[in-house]
């Protein structure tokens, strides 16, 4: 996947600035969020890199348990991770391999794999929220 010409990428995490960011964008704006903020924001992609099992384990783990593949197929977007599931059609395998070839360092969360996409895609301006 490319940047499809768009100069502007904006992320969106579950943290407190989130609500800052805003809720238009222009045509050259790409919108990336980390895992459920697609429930609050119109994504173009999103970002579950955590381990398949623990991030099932984690939903199953709650008060409310939510259903993680099932809200991914809901999003109807590009969902990214770091290694394709089988039942959940829109999820994109991160190509780690072509990025670890331009970044070669150790990467600790979702934000740290979407600025590198970020960057290998030639966004020119990258906007953080959340």
């Amino acid at each position: 996947m490319t940047n499809n010409g768009k100069r502007v990428c904006r992320m969106i995490g579950l943290g407190p600035s989130a609500v800052e960011c805003p809720a238009s964008r222009d045509e050259d704006t790409e919108v990336f969020g980390i895992q459920y903020t697609w429930e609050n924001w119109k994504l173009d992609r999103a970002f579950v890199m955590d381990d398949y099992n623990w991030i099932i384990a984690k939903n199953h783990s709650f008060d409310n348990p939510k259903d993680i593949e099932e809200d991914m197929r809901k999003a109807k977007i590009p969902v990214y991770v770091s290694k394709k599931w089988p039942n959940v059609s829109n999820t994109v395998e991160y190509p780690i391999e072509e990025i670890k070839s331009k970044f070669p360092h150790y990467f600790m969360d979702s934000f740290a794999y979407m600025f590198a996409l970020a960057i290998h895609e030639g966004f020119e301006r990258i906007e953080l929220y959340g």
